[in-house]
């Protein structure tokens, strides 16, 4: 097999991305691995394997090379919606090196005709002040940090999907969970469908009826509910020819219902692709061969030309035209431009073949490139959500590899981590693509299974979580963090990097004035004291992968779910996720990914998470020292913090509890309050006193505070309406 290297990245910034474009001999299907003994349901020798070997700067045997998998591309270009092929294809290199110097590199690649080997090349690696990937503290697992030690606050999070949206984010909002999985299929190269996420291909259902074993179709007949398949394509140009085929299978297909029918359809009927004219309402088949009857696989199609009212056209639609009974199953399509020469131009429908976990959307791929990208470049990290449990593709294949009913079964795999069915090796070939082509990236958090798994069911958190958490671990150049969700309950599958939990606040607790979402802050405090304090007990950082204060009207009473709760417009100052965020600063710590965006875009609230940004850095919260604070309090006051009684340091958190959101949006009048807070342990000396604007994130005065041998450091809080941050640093220290 010849492997030839085509232009590559000479000198990269550490952790930066290197790229290399390759050429590789094989006709094998590029998205699958080669597997010389798959499991049942999948043919031996599927596939294709392409890997770099990287030897890092000192490393001479190519035993100890860095192993990390290339993948195959298609060229695309143009904004989200608007992605059309560029035709310029190729199997591509990504990789961050941790470390500066000379590097040397070559592929190796294996399908079923036999295995090849590059050239040896080199790149160099120069310094730079990007802090890494994202992992556990090493000092203290209740905080993420990066591969420089650097660590990364327990900012709040939300979630996000669009590059626009993410890029938002900018110097706010840190962490983003975002969905590549069926329910985002806008974004996710491996599958259709989900939670009533948009779906190529129609919502008709997927049968095990195809040309190959092991794949599927998409089936239309006459009336239903959608006998028509949507394909959405590259916008249409008027004026310009294109060409379309569709491999159909037909069964008892007669007709035709309307001999006369207009549009030149005739005595014509059976599958077709169907075009509208605007001018009057009716449909253009275009055909070149009818099908009748019953016959087996055929590619159909014919060539037409847009009209000007066509011209923007998005959508495809396929079905049985002008019959009178049958249905037809549809396996794959191509709707390409004839250029005047003659020649074909890229393929321009987003997913042409129904089995998208075999033949990859290149559309979705590189919009997932750009979400990537405006992560990078916002200094946003990704949680990324790779499955769905309602997937209409792997929710219908069977361990075995045939098709059939819907099954979160087939979702799992069974509750054996070690059994590797046909389910979960298609599973495992996706998780393989992204690492290659994502993985590199800092960019990227960590990786998250699927959204929102039976928590009771052993299929998932002993089974498919626990392949998946080992199978992304198997990539140790980077060893990425991974896990799963569930839709209730604290649980953490064996070898999850962290504990992460979804929840609402309108499921918590009960109605009235001891609801705990009418006080972010106590709110903070009870988690803490309970889940996180679990995950932390566990030597994990705990993430709360969905929080929402929903589901209640005005007065409090119980509203609609699935929605915030009304009174957060009114809260205009954002007090929810201001006091939720500042609160965090107690020991145990909660990395929060806000659910609702409604109130947070409508009152700019991306200024919150931005002061506590501003507060946060350069604190070493995991350098291992920090101690919860025991701040003691009198006058009313509440008070949450840490110290470090080694270095002098500690950081505070001081509220006033009158003053939550719900009294702010009923524009309630709260008393302020004045009173002290003493922390104890620190050695007798002068201490700085930097009082900080909570709102600003800026340092409001300065003073010092003077400890004598055995008593506490007292602070003097005078008149506070809502609250106020504190650093406490050693005189003798700057910053």
């Amino acid at each position: 097999m010849k492997i030839a290297v085509q232009s590559g990245s000479q000198q990269v910034p550490r952790f930066g991305r290197f790229e290399a474009v390759l050429t590789v001999d094989t006709d094998a299907n590029p998205y699958l691995p080669y597997d010389a003994s798959p499991p049942r349901g999948i043919q031996p020798g599927t596939g294709i394997r392409v890997d770099a070997l990287l030897l890092p700067p000192g490393v001479t045997d190519w035993s100890n090379a860095v192993v990390w998998p290339c993948f195959w591309r298609e060229g695309m270009r143009g904004a989200v919606e608007e992605v059309r092929a560029t035709g310029e294809n190729g199997w591509y290199l990504r990789f961050a090196p941790d470390r500066t110097g000379r590097w040397r590199w070559k592929v190796r690649a294996r399908d079923r005709s036999g295995a090849g080997e590059s050239e040896v090349r080199s790149f160099t690696v120069t310094p730079s002040p990007n802090r890494g990937f994202a992992r556990v503290a090493r000092a203290d697992r209740r905080y993420f940090e990066f591969s420089d030690g650097s660590v990364l606050p327990p900012i709040p999070g939300t979630h996000e999907n669009s590059p626009t949206s993410i890029a938002a984010l900018k110097g706010s909002f840190t962490l983003c969970r975002t969905w590549w999985n069926g329910t985002a299929a806008l974004y996710s190269p491996w599958d259709l469908g989900g939670q009533g996420g948009r779906r190529d291909w129609g919502q008709a259902g997927l049968l095990p009826v195809a040309p190959s074993p092991g794949l599927l179709s998409a089936r239309t007949g006459i009336g239903g509910k959608n006998p028509m398949i949507e394909l959405l394509a590259a916008r249409g140009e008027a004026g310009k020819r294109y060409r379309w085929r569709a491999l159909v299978k037909t069964e008892n297909v007669a007709g035709p219902a309307k001999p006369n029918e207009r549009r030149g359809i005739g005595a014509n009927y059976g599958p077709a692709l169907r075009l509208t004219d605007n001018a009057d309402g009716t449909d253009a088949p275009v055909n070149k061969t009818w099908l009748h009857g019953d016959t087996d696989w055929t590619w159909i199609g014919g060539d037409f030309t847009l009209t000007r009212r066509q011209g923007n056209f998005r959508w495809m639609k396929m079905g049985l035209v002008n019959c009178t009974r049958g249905q037809a199953y549809w396996h794959e399509a191509t709707l390409r431009e004839v250029r005047p020469d003659g020649s074909l131009g890229p393929e321009l429908l987003e997913t042409p073949n129904i089995n998208r976990h075999v033949r990859y959307s290149q559309v979705a791929a590189h919009r997932a490139d750009m979400v990537l990208a405006a992560a990078a470049a916002s200094g946003v990290l990704l949680k990324l959500c790779l499955f769905e449990k309602q997937s209409h593709l792997f929710g219908e294949l069977t361990e075995s590899g045939q098709y059939g009913p819907y099954s979160q079964t087939n979702i799992y795999g069974g509750p054996d981590p070690n059994v590797v069915g046909a389910n979960r090796w298609y599973q495992r070939a996706a998780v393989r693509y992204f690492m290659a082509r994502y993985g590199w990236s800092p960019a990227v958090h960590s990786v998250e299974l699927l959204n929102e798994g039976d928590p009771a069911n052993p299929s998932h958190v002993k089974g498919a979580a626990v392949h998946f958490i080992r199978y992304v671990h198997s990539f140790t150049y980077r060893k990425m963090m991974a896990n799963t969700t569930f839709w209730h309950s604290f649980v953490v599958p064996e070898g999850a990097d962290y504990a992460d939990q979804h929840e609402y606040i309108e499921k918590l607790g009960k109605m009235g004035p001891d609801w705990p979402g009418l006080d972010t802050a106590r709110l903070m405090r009870t988690i803490g004291d309970s889940r996180a304090s679990r995950a932390h007990d566990l030597n994990k950082p705990y993430v709360w992968g969905e929080i929402g204060l929903g589901g209640f009207k005005a007065d409090n009473t119980q509203g609609k779910g699935g929605t915030e709760h009304v009174l957060l417009a009114a809260d205009r100052q954002g007090t929810w996720l201001h006091k939720a965020t500042w609160a965090n600063l107690g020991p145990h710590p909660a990395y929060l990914l806000w659910w609702w965006q409604d109130a947070i875009r409508a009152h700019n609230l991306y200024t919150v998470p931005a002061a506590f940004r501003a507060f946060t850095a350069g604190i070493p919260f995991n350098n291992g020292r920090y101690r919860d604070a025991k701040a003691e309090t009198a006058g009313g006051l509440q008070a949450v913090g840490q110290k470090d009684v080694q270095q002098g340091h500690a950081h505070l958190w001081i509220n006033n509890p009158a003053h939550t959101w719900i009294a702010a949006a009923r524009g309630a009048a709260v008393p302020p309050c004045s009173g002290t807070v003493t922390v104890a342990g620190f050695t007798p000396g002068t201490y700085r006193i930097q009082w900080w604007d909570t709102r600003r994130g800026q340092v409001s005065r300065e003073d010092t505070a003077r400890v004598a041998r055995g008593a506490p450091l007292t602070l003097r809080v005078q008149n506070l309406a809502s609250d106020v941050a504190v650093k406490v640093i050693p005189a003798r220290q700057a910053g």
